[in-house]
């Protein structure tokens, strides 16, 4: 089939049909409704830079099963230079659209699946890395993308745990067929979920020997028994209003999550990864959270690369850009976004190749990258905040920023001309400093902002895995001997 540009992505999805939900109610022509649109660009972004003289060679690679030329987000890793060029992708689209990678996730899971179906059936025999190399090949022939899923809800939204049945019921096994599983249960999805293909669906990490739990595998957006529900965000519905594309922020691009909802869904056993070894449970959800915690850090970077723009061009506007306070702020700003992408790299480098050949970011540095993905972000929201945070408090709507209607006062001026003064100016007109204002409070607090401060593990865990890791006896031994304790 070869490689789709962004306008045959866009004609893929119409022939979709996936049960997907938003306020209560079924969304059918989904691909086009103005919420979920902006994410959807971001994934037909990806498609469209693959023909991108300039890009082509970071967007496209060569399949090693198949050697024809697929797109890199279909790509297995199999050395650090891929990861470096992976590096560098999600910095470059997450400045170029403000926003998360739609895509990244079902990457990450391609790669986490491969190697963990090699090791188990290394380990115990099967088919599961079988079934997963044809899955593969099915996937980079299409041209698809691909949604990992491996979080649970279980415990998001009681303070007891889980019962069977509730909403927050762990995805698990509940009919054995002679051609296949029967799946319950939820799965939570991050960004591009409800403008995928297909969701490559993996176990969670837990202490759980539940044989039932332990299942990955693979299912199209549109398998029947699936619901898709939409994951609200700030300020979304201001994209249902009418000429609202000044308050938008970001009027191209955005992101979007879902929860995934299996009501008694059929798999068939070619596309099933893994069933009932508890013991590779863990392994699958590592080795994807491990490359998850990569690309936190590598995407995040790059919406921060967007937020200091946006911080620096809104300084012009008012007249601060000289200040050396600001100045020192944003070279604040600029060192804590080079340190978060920094991370990323150190991953790379402390690489290993696995069983397969595929290299795996190692534990501990996959802990930093989570704990700096979920600090940094919130450093540089409040250096920008600390700026512009109080305009953003007064900024009026854009049909209260375009008004002609005369206001019945002594100078008889009309709404926009007051609008004028809305912020210190340099010459630039107050609707062009609403824009970038506007995009800064999308990072900071609007839609963007669910994924930019949050989407990443809980610091607790990654400080959890780094003291485990790192505090070793040989510390203690080493430093005895130089201090000359016995």
């Amino acid at each position: 089939m070869g490689l789709m540009n962004g306008s045959e992505y866009i004609g893929s999805l119409h022939e979709l049909h996936p049960q997907v939900f938003m306020f209560g109610m079924k969304v059918d022509n989904w691909w086009e409704h103005p919420i979920l649109r902006p994410s959807i660009n971001n994934t037909a972004l990806t498609y469209n830079l693959a023909f991108t003289p300039e890009m082509q060679d970071s967007m496209t690679a060569i399949s090693t099963g198949t050697g024809n030329r697929i797109h890199r987000f279909n790509q297995l890793y199999m050395s650090q230079e891929n990861l470096m060029v992976k590096s560098k992708l999600l910095r470059l689209l997450g400045c170029r659209t403000a926003a998360s990678s739609s895509r990244s996730s079902g990457m990450d899971a391609l790669n986490a699946v491969f190697s963990s179906t090699y090791a188990c059936d290394k380990a115990n025999g099967g088919n599961y890395y079988a079934n997963f190399l044809k899955y593969l090949t099915y996937v980079q022939e299409r041209d698809l993308a691909v949604c990992g899923a491996s979080e649970d809800p279980a415990g998001l939204y009681t303070t007891s745990g889980i019962e069977t049945g509730s909403l927050g019921e762990r995805l698990r096994v509940v009919e054995t067929r002679p051609d296949g599983i029967v799946v319950q249960g939820v799965k939570l999805c991050p960004n591009g979920a409800l403008g995928s293909h297909e969701y490559l669906v993996l176990p969670a990490v837990r202490s759980s020997s539940d044989v039932t739990e332990a299942v990955c595998f693979s299912c199209p957006s549109d398998v029947p028994g699936l619901i898709l529900v939409y994951g609200r965000r700030p300020n979304d519905t201001r994209n249902l209003e009418q000429n609202a594309d000044v308050d938008l922020g970001n009027r191209a691009f955005g992101e979007q999550q879902a929860m995934l909802i299996f009501d008694r869904v059929f798999i068939p056993f070619e596309r099933i990864f893994l069933n009932g070894e508890t013991g590779f449970a863990n392994e699958y959800a590592r080795r994807y959270a491990e490359y998850r915690a990569h690309s936190y850090a590598l995407e995040k970077a790059g919406i921060g690369d967007a937020l200091i723009g946006a911080v620096s061009i809104a300084a012009e506007y008012s007249g601060e850009s000289n200040s050396p306070s600001f100045q020192n702020g944003l070279a604040k700003m600029i060192e804590k976004n080079e340190t978060l992408y920094n991370m990323g790299l150190a991953c790379i480098s402390s690489a290993e190749a696995d069983l397969c050949g595929n290299p795996r970011i190692q534990p501990t540095q996959a802990a930093l990258c989570n704990a700096y993905a979920l600090r940094i972000p919130h450093k540089l929201a409040h250096l920008a905040l600390s700026f512009f945070g109080k305009s953003l408090l007064y900024i009026p709507s854009k049909t209260d920023v375009l008004s002609e209607t005369k206001v019945p006062t002594p100078s008889e001026k009309t709404l926009h001309e007051w609008m004028e003064t809305l912020v210190p100016s340099t010459g630039s007109p107050a609707q062009n400093r609403i824009r970038i204002l506007r995009f800064i409070e999308n990072i900071c607090l609007g839609s963007v902002s669910v994924g930019f401060l949050t989407d990443s593990a809980q610091e607790g865990d990654s400080l959890r895995t780094i003291y485990e890791k790192l505090h070793q006896e040989v510390n203690q031994t080493i430093v005895k001997t130089l201090a000359g304790v016995e």
